[in-house]
């Protein structure tokens, strides 16, 4: 084996790919058998430095299948820890070696563990026999000793270096009288240093007669494990009875009625910080949701300073369905490792967690919990709990080597998420409360977010910002795990009001129409428009308030009348709707422009079709305050900024004073789109099309340019230069005139907008207040 210092800590894609495991394992033969598979069940993992990993092993052997167990240890201490391994009196497993040296691994057959000493001993029939049958044991009082033929040890569990069960299948015998009897019990190894703790909470539960917990029948300080009677019944896989919850009530009636002598307590404290070590653990294994688990932990750290104190009683301590066995209208509840004093809402929290991640129904748990608790029960507590006890799950499906872990950890993140969502959160102490300033600097900041009433587990991705009115603002929030599609819109103002998508007071029909599941949203803003895509059909649906529906249909039938008679290619208004307040219209074959990799010809296509658009205004006059109405845009959006980040609005109203200062020159009359950017374009086979005309009007052709050209440059940095000399071939190559002073007015003064815009969103504002980027886009402008 190298030298540990020069061994490649493996990746984590690699230590649970079973075909990276298998390779590793290829040195593990043996002649009565042939290795066909493996699969990790256990990891315990520190980046970069070490690992311990639990490993299923698939044997093909003449007498059928053989599986066998192990552990690998890599990273920092290799050859110190196969030094150490090599003076432990090994066990051979039943098929390969108990001990061996690999390239970058130590490999240790089970039921061999360098921590857990006592491990190898319980799990040979015979060693435990000649320890349970000693003259100072209970057996060998009687005169009984194990038989090893006959006798069974199976192993439960395994967590290596932390835990084994083994269940204990024994036949005895007295050699003076011939008495014989069968014996059954768990056997929990551990390391020897933990033994007395352990114990002491099943001695605790045994005197609690409602919990029927299986009695402690053996111990053995000295190799650091104990026997437990076998309880009987099956795991809980269902809703309980009216009996049975009669039973689980008086259990945890009494077991929640006072403390434990002799046990240590656990804090919220030690909750919160189990909590947020698992997070940090995520964090670590999968950085893209490092922001996601920051807003998390520190929700949980805020939400603890709410809760009242609670009364610290016994607890089971690591309840769930496995540790309540169910016979007839009875209940038993095992596994008392994890007992210690602490609240009492902590149990019930725990079987709400392991409830849920197994796909059963856990409403029933906190109406038992109300029962059990009486006046101490509070609704807060629990689910702070839950959210807890969720946290903690969220890095169990890597710790158990799935290779599903990842799913596993979005599914635990959420419902920890949806539990403080009914947690009373305190409002930001660092703005005025009840001011769009003071909710919009907590939107923008991840770590005070969730302070906005409105923002919960399920929208509190920010997507867009608009001023609304005078002194308000619009929110768009969006699912964390699924962008670009809304969830809630939040109205900020003196107070916050939310409305969740589809629903919209303005555009009543909104709803229905995506229930029917004849249409699929294509886009929506509350109280003004909505755009529904036909499911199956070639046509679109757009919604309007009821009294503006008449203003924007002359609207988009006179640009469509214009720009046909261009030939210029647009989707086509159909009719007046009457399933709704709103129009149909024809829906336009093709793709989304993709402005990093669309050809020089595509841009020069789009270029010379905004050429002829614009020309469709003829002779007309150009409109005053081309410009200045740019500029003055831009201020309003700067505006909203200014309540919550001045020192960003400064160095935006700065840069709209520049572009203002740049030209006082009259533009060229054209028909502008008005709102043109790359999301509005749609290539075909044979076309490229612009939609949206709605905001067609006369203005300048510079207002036009500047503006794509400013969202060309957010949109694909890289690729825009490029891109924007292919379209200004194409617009000179259709007759486009323009003056490019002007035109260079219009981009800042369209990119300050877009700053502002984009300044609000996940995502982008790192890069909206990347001055030095901005500053040299506008010095190559120049």
């Amino acid at each position: 084996m190298n030298d540990t210092k020069a061994t490649r800590m493996p990746v984590l894609g690699e230590l649970l790919d079973p075909a990276h495991l298998m390779a590793r394992l290829a040195p593990i033969r043996d002649d009565r058998g042939t290795l066909e598979s493996a699969a990790p069940f256990y990891l315990r993992w520190k980046p970069g430095t070490s690992a311990l990993l639990g490993v299923r092993l698939q044997w093909r052997t003449e007498e059928g299948p053989v599986e066998t167990l192990a552990s690998l240890y890599l990273g920092d201490g290799l050859h110190e820890a196969a030094d150490k391994a090599e003076t432990l009196r090994l066990l051979e497993p039943r098929l390969g070696p108990a001990l061996m040296r690999l390239d970058d691994a130590l490999y240790l057959a089970f039921p061999n563990d360098r921590l857990l000493k006592g491990l190898s001993a319980v799990a040979d029939e015979r060693r435990v026999g000649n320890r349970l049958g000693a003259p100072d044991t209970p057996f060998g009082q009687r005169g009984l000793r194990v038989k090893a033929r006959g006798s069974r040890v199976h192993a439960v569990r395994w967590k290596p270096g932390r835990r084994a069960v083994l269940e204990l299948d024994l036949r005895l015998v007295n050699d003076s009288t011939g008495e014989k009897e069968s014996w059954r019990a768990y056997a929990r190894v551990m390391p020897a240093a933990e033994l007395a703790d352990r114990l002491a909470p099943w001695h605790a539960a045994a005197e609690r007669r409602a919990l029927r917990a299986p009695a402690v029948v053996f111990e053995d300080l000295e190799r650091g494990w104990f026997a437990t009677a076998v309880a009987p019944g099956r795991s809980l896989a269902a809703t309980p009875t009216e009996a049975q919850r009669a039973a689980l009530r008086a259990a945890f009636a009494e077991l929640h009625a006072a403390p434990a002598e002799g046990l240590g307590q656990r804090t919220d404290r030690d909750e919160l910080m189990a909590g947020q070590r698992a997070l940090d653990a995520l964090a670590a294994v999968a950085p893209e949701l490092e922001p996601r688990v920051r807003v998390l932990r520190n929700r949980l750290a805020t939400a603890l300073g709410v809760l009242a104190p609670a009364t610290a009683v016994f607890n089971h301590g690591d309840l769930g369905t496995d540790q309540l066995l169910v016979e007839g209208d009875g209940i038993a509840v095992i596994d008392w490792d994890e007992g210690v004093n602490g609240d009492p809402h902590f149990d019930f929290a725990s079987l709400i967690a392991d409830l849920r991640g197994r796909g059963l129904d856990p409403s029933w748990v906190a109406p038992l919990a109300r029962e059990v608790l009486g006046d101490r029960f509070d609704a807060a507590r629990l689910s702070w709990q839950v959210a807890a006890h969720e946290a903690r799950r969220a890095i169990e499906g890597l710790q158990r080597g799935r290779a599903d872990w990842r799913s596993r950890a979005l599914d635990t993140l959420t419902a920890a998420e949806v539990a403080l969502d009914a947690v009373p959160m305190p409002v930001a102490s660092s703005a005025p409360a009840g001011t769009v300033g003071a909710w919009l600097a907590a939107l923008n900041d991840p770590q005070r977010r969730f302070d906005v009433p409105g923002v919960a587990s399920h929208a509190s991705r920010v997507a867009a910002v608009w001023p609304e009115g005078d002194d308000g603002a619009m929110v768009r929030l969006e699912s964390v795990d699924a962008p670009g599609k809304v969830v809630r819109w939040l109205r900020l103002g003196d107070t916050v009001e939310a409305c969740d998508f589809p629903f919209d007071p303005a555009l009543p029909s909104l709803a229905t129409l995506l229930e029917s599941g004849r249409f699929a949203s294509a886009g929506h803003r509350l109280g003004k428009r909505a755009a529904l895509r036909e499911v199956g059909g070639t046509r679109f649906l757009f919604l309007r308030p009821e009294g503006a529906v008449a203003k924007a249909w002359s609207r988009i039938t006179k640009s469509y009348e214009r720009l046909a008679a261009a030939g210029i290619p647009a989707s086509r208004p159909l009719a007046l709707a009457e399933e709704a307040p709103g129009w149909w219209a024809e829906a336009v074959p093709g793709r989304a422009i993709e402005p990093t990799r669309e050809a020089a010809s595509v841009w020069e296509s789009l270029g010379e079709q905004m050429a002829r658009a614009h020309a469709t205004a003829g002779a007309a006059v150009t409109p005053a305050n081309g410009l200045a109405g740019a500029v003055a845009s831009g201020r309003k959006q700067v505006a909203l900024v200014r309540t919550a980040e001045p020192a960003f609005a400064d160095e935006l109203d700065r840069d709209l004073d520049a572009a203002g200062a740049m030209s006082s020159a009259t533009g060229r009359a054209a028909w502008i789109h008005g709102d043109l950017h790359p999301l509005q374009i749609v290539v075909g086979d044979d076309h490229v099309t612009v939609l949206d005309w709605e905001r067609g009007r006369l203005g300048e052709a510079e207002e036009d340019l500047g503006n794509f050209l400013a969202h060309l440059a957010w949109e694909a940095p890289d690729a825009a230069p490029s891109a924007w000399q292919a379209f200004l071939r194409g617009y000179g190559q259709g007759g486009g005139a323009y003056d490019a002073t002007l035109l260079r007015a219009h981009a800042c003064a369209s990119l300050a907008r877009v700053r502002a815009v984009h300044g609000w969103r996940d995502g982008s504002r790192e890069r909206a207040r990347d001055t030095a980027r901005w500053d040299r886009w506008r010095e190559g402008l120049a």
